[in-house]
């Protein structure tokens, strides 16, 4: 399969499937715009083969802003939407975005649709469900191919369409997921590093591909989870403290940490953390509001099991475990969403060496 971005087109492969994943990187657009293009540039000088910006209107400025400031200001860079809901922007809005995006840089854009995070829950809109990500996905390749769709108000087209690629659907549950499977381009696999977790989410994509319309080219399997290299485990698993407390309280993976000995209390953290713990706008806060529910102990093994941590070493071997499952990249997350993790983006890039050499 030839790799999206041109740039790493010649990365060797076995059949459909990359041989390393490519390593990529979410970048919060919480700096102004011309600052994000410059930021876009410096990841494609560290060798990252993309960005992607998440969505979330009132936490980060707007993510297709900075994807085409982004698009401008590079040439190999894959720059995507990690990810968008049709919750709060009309599927017609999001096609036309698409649609402007993809004719600016023709096979560098990538567009993520999910069913809302935080764009949801902070203003109190329900998440879609899978049915309503179905429909948004074929609204808008029907849309992207110059045909007719009907809203409610009779049949209506887009004018100058541009062909649709590039659309990833961004998921946990087993329904999205093979939605996914079935008629995405990609797939965002949030499900993190775990390897019992990924088998699971990879047999549910698989299951979705046995119903894979005839003409869509292969799908792209993206794994995405935080990541934290150190050189003191003990000492920063402590860091990821309010992922593990998300993951267990808010995001339905009670039974996975349970599964794998990490215990974490029931109990509220000890004050308001805004506006949720994954987002934590002040980080150090949320880490002292949740670090009575669960021990640093059992904080080490889900960084270790659910996270890319430990030494660059041992990260390494993390993504090299990913090889045989079909992983095509991966995008790293760092730990906080209200700034540009410079450091943590030097520290990482050896990764890409790694992805280079296969």
């Amino acid at each position: 399969m030839v790799a999206e971005g041109g740039s790493h087109a010649s990365r060797p492969s076995l059949g459909r499937w990359t041989v390393t994943p490519s390593v990529s990187v979410r970048i919060p657009p919480c700096v102004s715009v011309p600052e994000l293009g410059r930021v876009a540039q410096k990841c494609e000088a560290l060798g990252y083969t993309g960005v992607w910006f998440p969505d979330s209107q009132l936490l980060w400025r707007d993510p297709y802003l900075a994807a085409a400031q982004a698009l401008l200001q590079t040439s190999s860079l894959t720059v995507g939407i990690a990810v968008s809901t049709v919750a709060t922007r009309h599927v017609s809005v999001v096609a036309g975005l698409h649609r402007t995006l993809a004719e600016l840089a023709p096979d560098r854009f990538r567009l993520g649709l999910g069913t809302g995070s935080s764009a949801t829950g902070t203003v109190g809109l329900p998440q879609s469900r899978t049915a309503e990500v179905r429909a948004a996905v074929e609204a808008i390749r029907r849309l992207g191919a110059g045909e007719s769709h009907d809203f409610g108000v009779g049949p209506v087209r887009q004018v100058g369409n541009v062909p649709i690629s590039g659309l990833y659907l961004a998921a946990t549950g087993p329904r999205n997921l093979a939605l996914a499977g079935e008629l995405a381009d990609g797939v965002l696999m949030l499900n993190g590093a775990d390897q019992a977790a990924l088998q699971a989410s990879l047999r549910a994509v698989e299951a979705g591909e046995s119903r894979r319309p005839v003409g869509l080219r292969p799908l792209r399997r993206t794994v995405t989870s935080f990541c934290l290299p150190t050189v003191a485990p003990e000492r920063d698993a402590r860091r990821l403290k309010p992922l593990c407390v998300a993951m267990a309280q808010q995001l339905g993976g009670g039974s996975a940490l349970a599964s794998a000995g990490v215990r974490v209390s029931d109990e509220p953290p000890s004050r308001p953390v805004y506006p949720d713990l994954v987002h934590a706008e002040d980080w150090d806060s949320a880490v002292e509001a949740v670090d009575h529910l669960v021990s640093d102990e059992d904080a080490l093994v889900f960084a270790r099991r659910f996270c890319f941590f430990g030494g660059l070493d041992e990260i390494r071997q993390q993504l090299r475990s990913l090889r045989d499952c079909g992983i095509s990249e991966v995008m790293l997350q760092h730990v906080g969403s209200f700034q540009i993790p410079f450091e943590w983006l030097e520290q990482c890039a050896e990764l890409n060496d790694d992805a280079r050499r296969g």
